[in-house]
């Protein structure tokens, strides 16, 4: 029941003792429909217990909200602003500051760190540049900022990561084209010591193979195969389970495996995904089925299932 945020019964349905009281403990509302959908009740536990915290609101609710609404209101704007602003160009700073405007206006103006400003005027400063100099024109200002700032024309040169990856430029693209990007990085990480993160990865495809990343974006929808053919098996988490032997919490796991033909399925909750485990429910679940498929196929296993070594 950790992630139940209340219950809704519908018409003539019956709901234990045990199990509102384990709602109340639990601050889960109970909510009762009718047939038709129509809200007749509710049933939840004793307030919270926040007195002091529901004191003050009630105070403050008296002394009108109006100036809370304001400053909430006020603090919204500022933040879509800041969103808004943050894509800022450099040649903006430089021009703010070469109009006379000091670090906190420009600052607050653009929604940027004084730092941020104090970093893209520094350069100026030490050309000899001053505010309210000669005036430059925006041309002007932006081939200063290429030869000031080379790494914000040419993004390859804020890529720590990448000249490690550029070495299997050729086999990721050839890779590419039978697998998906994540197996590309698992692959180069366990065969070839790569140790770059998957969204560093992704990051250079985009920027260096756009076509072969956008021919991933594409998803082809495949005739089912023929009944017998072929079994998709796949791990995913139900949720934690008490264990009252123990008196701690277990994270339970669910295997699934799904006929691709009938979609008949098959469902094994397990504490641990090890290799018994899993061929343990291999067997089951072809028992449950009366035979065995031609192939199986994983889908994209939890990152513990990789790691014992399932795929």
């Amino acid at each position: 029941m950790i992630d139940v945020s209340q219950v809704s019964l519908f018409g003539n349905v019956q709901v234990s003792t045990q199990a509102l009281r384990e709602c109340f403990v639990r601050e889960i509302p109970v909510l009762f429909f009718s047939g038709g959908g129509w809200l007749e009740g509710i049933a939840e536990g004793l307030p919270s217990k926040h007195v002091q915290l529901r004191i003050r609101q009630v105070a403050s609710a008296g002394h009108g909200g109006l100036p809370a609404a304001r400053a909430m209101v006020r603090g919204k704007i500022r933040n879509c602003r800041v969103l808004l602003r943050r894509n800022f160009d450099v040649t903006e700073i430089l021009v703010h500051w070469h109009a006379g405007r000091s670090q906190a206006e420009i600052a607050d103006s653009l929604g940027v760190d004084r730092k941020t400003v104090r970093k893209y005027t520094a350069p100026a400063i030490a050309a000899g540049m001053r505010p309210g100099g000669e005036a430059l024109e925006e041309a002007g200002w932006v081939a200063l900022v290429r030869s000031w700032f080379p790494e914000l024309i040419d993004t390859r040169l804020r890529q720590s990561s990448w000249p490690a990856i550029e070495v299997f430029h050729e086999q990721i693209r050839e890779q590419m084209a039978l697998v998906t990007l994540s197996t590309v990085h698992q692959r180069l990480r366990d065969e070839h010591g790569l140790a770059v993160s998957l969204s560093s990865l992704r990051r250079y495809v985009n920027a260096n193979l756009p076509e072969e990343a956008l021919r991933a974006q594409v998803t082809v929808l495949r005739d089912d195969p023929p009944p017998g053919e072929e079994a998709q098996v796949d791990y995913g988490m139900l949720g934690m389970w008490w264990d009252p032997a123990r008196q701690g919490l277990w994270r339970v796991w669910a295997f699934v495996m799904v006929l691709a033909a009938s979609r008949h399925l098959f469902v094994r909750p397990v504490l641990v995904m090890d290799q018994r485990a899993w061929n343990d429910a291999h067997v089951a679940a072809f028992a449950f089925f009366g035979g065995v498929t031609a192939r199986v196929v994983p889908g994209q296993l939890e990152d513990r299932g990789r790691e014992a070594g399932l795929v």
